[in-house]
């Protein structure tokens, strides 16, 4: 098995449509550490998680770069894989539910798949398909996978937690807010707080909108404080976290996502009351002095960065303001989320299957909107990308273009109808546009020849330095209603007669291009339990309810004892489930991963501390009970 695995990541890395060499050898060394390091990868998989996305170069949505290291990391872990291990402690209450709630998935899972159909070109570019429950699992399986994986450690779980996996979720929200320091220096300001621009950092899965960048900043900021406080150089670490921290905030706040800054009070609440609680329970492993600066500067800077960016008026003002509606449409589409689950066929016990909801939206709603119209069709060798109308659909794919000379673009395509088309060459991230370069093309009905339909230059849009230049993407969309544009080819040349359009013959389907869309209703429920109703069933809720109810009062009851290390879990999982009440926090299989694994890891470490401090007690009480009932021998007479 572990030989399979190991042959599948370096075929995939091998034949990765971006980045193959680098990809590869990338993989290569990750399994050369593992080999010399097995937990390393507690250490990197966390690192990666908000870094590593390249999908919006390769137009993928179901695989991504991280399952390559994923699945390195399984192939290195079953080649030095013992046969004997111990089982990694957890309490019978999490066992009992975790596996209630893997079963529900599973019947689900199975239910939504069967009968099984073959999937097409489409089925890989769309999330309105049965197959899409493949991806709303991906998430728990993979943190299921890497927690057996463990076992084979010698290292305690509270080693593994401490040495390898806090440092790498330090090392995670590093470049996460590295990376959306640059794209608020690019695109609107770092101090542009009037733009209603909102970061995605590398969450390719926003493209679609989605709470992924703050629900992954709200999870990963108390690590940052469990990190320094277990430093030896506490006054340069210190240092560093309240930069770090200010950082996060920053990031946080220019999200402009009320839900995050709900999680985020309720992780800085839980944390100040677990540092107040091992403050006065006197650990002598923990140094106080450190709690008692490093959770109040935290709150205080937090409280600072967020009147410095929303104070006199700009955007988070206006958010603020219009909680009120919002919550009123909010309320109304978890309504049209009930009545989808009553009036679509699928399994009333045990649910629609998970990842449902867009496939629901697209076959019942009300209004009979159409969201993501297009599909890929393959004829042979010959491919053809159709382009219908309904929702607001962007067709992308990011270019890489030298910034001097004159470009056109050439479009053979035909329609069932006259019809129009826009054509975008734009400065653009993933939903946001700026600078654009436009042409809108009429098509007449029938076959139509090549046509020059844009010729522009982009040396006025070259602005900044290299390491902070606008990205250019092309982008597609039908403007005609009720008609069908049929794209056979597309080509962008320059001046000496190069190509610089990927796959513009639609030959490998949706191989480097993306969709984006404004309307943001169909993707998601927006709220975590209503989702899980739906996908599961009302099992599947009540499982998932007691999973997390008998975690955090686990997390909780260690916390009350002086735990520091568990108030940081719970404030960590405590924010992200804030935020799964206004949203899909489990829309990214990522932090889907990283949720269940900070939870399992947290519970295993908590279990083997539960089992270790009793002993001495334990063992004088039972020394005096038998020095109490040992008789003495009978005198001789």
């Amino acid at each position: 098995m572990g030989l399979m695995l190991a042959m599948l990541a370096v075929g995939m890395a091998a034949g990765w449509p971006v980045a193959a060499p680098w990809l590869l050898v990338a993989v290569l060394l990750y399994g050369g550490v593992l080999w010399w390091r097995p937990q390393a990868f507690l250490l990197v998989i966390p690192a990666l998680i908000p870094t590593l996305d390249l999908s919006m170069h390769t137009g993928r949505l179901y695989v991504d770069e991280l399952d390559l290291f994923l699945i390195a990391t399984l192939a290195v872990l079953m080649f030095r894989w013992q046969p004997g291990k111990n089982w990694i402690p957890l309490p019978f209450g999490i066992k009992f539910s975790l596996l209630l709630f893997v079963f529900f998935v599973v019947i689900s899972l199975v239910l939504t798949l069967y009968p099984f159909r073959f999937p097409d070109e489409n089925t890989w570019v769309h999330y309105t398909n049965d197959y899409h429950a493949l991806r709303a699992v991906k998430g728990l399986v993979w943190a299921l996978l890497l927690f057996i994986c463990m076992r084979q450690f010698n290292q305690p779980s509270s080693e593994l937690f401490k040495r390898w996996f806090v440092p790498g979720m330090v090392l995670g929200l590093v470049g996460c807010i590295v990376w959306v320091v640059w794209e608020r220096a690019t695109y609107p300001g770092l101090l542009d707080f009037s733009s209603r621009y909102r970061i995605t950092g590398t969450f390719f899965d926003m493209h679609v909108g989605g709470p992924s960048i703050e629900t992954y900043l709200v999870m990963s900021l108390p690590f940052v404080m469990l990190w320094a406080v277990g430093q030896r150089r506490f006054m340069w670490v210190g240092l560093m976290a309240m930069g770090i921290v200010g950082t996060a905030m920053y990031a946080l706040a220019v999200t402009y996502s009320r839900a995050g800054y709900l999680g985020m009070g309720v992780a800085l609440v839980v944390l100040l009351m677990g540092g107040f609680l091992a403050f006065f329970h006197q650990n002598p492993k923990l140094p106080r002095t450190r709690l008692l600066l490093i959770i109040p500067l935290s709150i205080v800077l937090s409280a600072s960065i967020f009147l410095w960016v929303g104070g006199g008026g700009g955007v988070i003002e206006q958010r603020m303001s219009h909680w009120v509606s919002d919550k009123q449409l909010r309320m109304e589409h978890w309504e049209l989320t009930t009545d989808l689950a009553r009036n679509v066929g699928g399994s009333s016990l045990f649910g629609h299957g998970p990842g449902s909801f867009p496939r629901l939206y697209l076959l019942g709603n009300h209004q009979g909107r159409l969201p993501a119209n297009f599909a890929y069709v393959m004829d042979g060798d010959l491919g053809v990308l159709r382009l219908g109308t309904g929702d607001s659909l962007f067709i992308n794919q990011r270019l890489r273009l030298p910034w001097q000379g004159e470009y056109t673009l050439i479009m053979e395509s035909r329609s069932d109808r006259p019809a129009k088309i826009n054509v975008f060459v734009c400065e653009k991230p993933i939903r946001h546009s700026y600078g654009c370069r436009s042409s809108r093309v009429s098509i007449d009905s029938g076959e139509s020849s090549p046509q020059q339909v844009l010729r522009f230059n982009i040396e006025d849009l070259k602005t900044g330095p290299w390491f902070s230049r606008r990205q250019l993407v092309l982008s597609l969309q039908n403007e005609t209603d009720d008609s069908v544009i049929e794209l056979s080819r597309l080509s962008m040349v320059s001046e000496d007669g190069r190509e610089w359009l990927k796959n513009g013959d639609f030959s490998a389907g949706g191989r480097y291009w993306y969709f984006t869309t404004d309307h943001l209703w169909p993707w998601r429920v927006e709220n975590v339990w209503l989702e899980i109703w739906l996908d599961l069933g009302w099992p599947g809720v009540l499982s998932f309810l007691l999973l997390i109810g008998v975690g955090f009062w686990h997390l909780l009851r260690r916390m009350l004892s002086g735990s520091f290390q568990d108030s940081v879990v719970l404030a960590s999982l405590a924010g992200s489930m804030s935020i799964g009440l206004f949203s899909s926090i489990f829309w990214s299989p990522r932090l889907e991963l990283l949720f269940f694994l900070i939870l399992l890891l947290a519970l295993a470490v908590g279990c083997e501390s539960t089992r270790s401090i009793p002993q001495g007690k334990a063992g004088l009480r039972s020394q005096r009970i038998r020095h109490r009932f040992t008789r003495e021998p009978a005198a001789k007479t």
